[in-house]
């Protein structure tokens, strides 16, 4: 990737970050928002996102990384082809 992280990408592309979560929130919080018509996008919890995030209880996350999903979100009426570009 060029000198922009993933995060900027997304942001660029219209997302937001939302949250950080597991199951079995994870899968309500998607499930939520889709039925909003709202776009939703995961993205895996990196040990550079914690330390950008600055987050107090970040050693939770880093003991279980893999468990972990961010959650983005935009609405639908971006353009498809900028969801083709995410995968």
């Amino acid at each position: 990737m060029s000198c922009k992280d993933r995060h900027e990408v997304l942001l660029d592309q219209g997302w937001e970050r939302r949250t950080i979560t597991e199951e079995p929130r994870l899968l309500e919080l998607v499930e939520t928002y889709e039925s909003l018509d709202i776009d939703v996008h995961l993205e895996p919890v990196t040990t550079q996102l914690l330390a950008a995030l600055g987050e107090d209880c970040n050693l939770c996350y880093r003991n279980h990384l893999e468990r972990f999903k961010v959650i983005y979100t935009r609405n639908r009426s971006h353009d498809k082809h900028d969801n083709d570009q995410l995968r």
